[in-house]
């Protein structure tokens, strides 16, 4: 019996290897609600959960999305079985009411299984986690997938993916599946996010006040281009009027694991080249970024850089959108493919001379502040809001 009695409202089963605190987690945990909220019954079956590192969501005190496990006796190394295990559970002992839609976060084997013993709505989620580990994006890049990948992948009804630049790697590491890729943007607007921004003392102790403040995110990978942003500051400084250059403050921040060799070696090196520069007491670098501090840095900042020379993922310029802040980027990547130039963003040549100009403009004109803020928060708000994300992921579930 569909719940509420209503006949287009139906149960959705999430298949997860392990729930935990990782923007994968975070936007299955999106989708779950959206649908929940639009009346569906939601329930997320997962073969291993860390409940001291979940998202309160999901929590067992207080979350409110019903967490079952299946496959858990199976090693954590295991995910292929595990991932057998928990579509053959599925398939043959179905919880009630028989799930109408199973949304895939678990090898791709389990999805040949469901095409071949069952008829039930199949949607896979790609995330392309392993490009989070590369040195640089490429307007040409793909991966390499395995035998079981490339010929399971072709047995999904749906397949989403985050970008359309995610989806040409996909269509380039995946020419067998010929459907239609649905792209579903992150929900940026939702968990910690709405939580209050707080004091900027407390994540910049130094900062100057009052301030004029840039600030730059991503991993500490070479990828991240943040040499470029320093020498962009350093010519920024240098065309800038005596009265304002002093309080004028930039902010680098991401996340730097000490078990991560390539990212400790990024880190100490853009220290290293930074130290002996002029304007080095004005920079600050962060290696550690919780939400709360990166939403009150984007808050408080007068412009958002993103140089990264072709970012594939949208987190960080949806973030930004929905704080409606300046943005100036690369003109390639996601940015090229959201932002208008000058009307929503500032989109620029990857080199320090053309960031400093715009980055200039930005800080001796309010009223470009204004205006870039107030149009790329219109963006957001038409294309990437929470409602906008529930009302895609529900139509790809109907």
């Amino acid at each position: 019996m569909a719940e509420h009695g209503d006949s287009t409202k139906i149960h959705v089963v999430f298949l997860h290897n392990k729930l935990r605190k990782r923007a994968e987690d975070r936007y299955l945990i999106d989708v779950a609600i959206a649908l929940k909220e639009a009346g569906h019954r939601v329930t997320i079956y997962t073969s291993e959960f860390d409940q001291s590192n979940c998202f309160d969501e999901v929590n067992n005190i207080s979350g409110c999305l019903n967490v079952c496990y299946s496959g858990w006796w199976l090693p954590s190394s295991f995910k292929f079985w595990r991932s057998i295990v928990m579509a053959l559970k599925m398939i043959f002992f179905p919880p009630e009411p028989k799930p109408k839609v199973i949304i895939l976060d678990v090898n791709t084997i389990a999805l040949y299984l469901f095409s071949l013993l069952s008829d039930v709505k199949t949607i896979y989620l790609t995330h392309f986690t392993s490009l989070h580990q590369a040195e640089y994006y490429t307007k040409f890049m793909k991966i390499t997938p395995d035998l079981t990948n490339a010929m399971c992948l072709k047995r999904a009804n749906e397949v989403i993916v985050q970008s359309e630049g995610l989806a040409d790697i996909f269509r380039r590491s995946f020419p067998g599946v010929k459907r239609e890729l649905k792209i579903l943007p992150p929900c940026v607007d939702t968990g910690l996010w709405k939580e209050r921004i707080i004091d900027i003392s407390r994540i910049v102790p130094d900062i100057p006040k009052p301030n004029f403040l840039f600030v730059c995110f991503g991993p500490y990978k070479k990828r991240s281009n943040f040499k470029l942003v320093l020498d962009a500051f350093e010519d920024l400084l240098l065309i800038s009027a005596e009265k304002i250059k002093n309080n004028v403050h930039l902010v680098i921040g991401g996340h730097c694991s000490d078990s991560q060799l390539e990212q400790k070696i990024y880190y100490n090196e853009l220290l290293e080249y930074t130290k002996d520069k002029p304007f080095a007491s004005q920079v600050t670098f962060l290696r550690q970024l919780p939400t709360v501090h990166k939403k009150t840095l984007i808050e408080e900042s007068i412009g958002v850089l993103i140089p990264c020379k072709h970012e594939i993922f949208p987190d960080t310029l949806l973030a930004v959108l929905s704080s409606g802040r300046p943005i100036v980027a690369t003109n390639t990547g996601f940015a090229k493919e959201v932002l208008r130039h000058r009307i929503s963003g500032v989109l620029v040549e990857p080199t320090p001379q053309m960031f400093a100009a715009a980055m200039y403009k930005i800080l001796t004109n309010p009223a470009i502040q204004v205006f870039l803020s107030d149009m790329g928060h219109d963006v957001f708000a038409k294309k990437f809001s929470n409602d906008i994300f529930s009302r895609k992921i529900n139509g790809i579930v109907s």
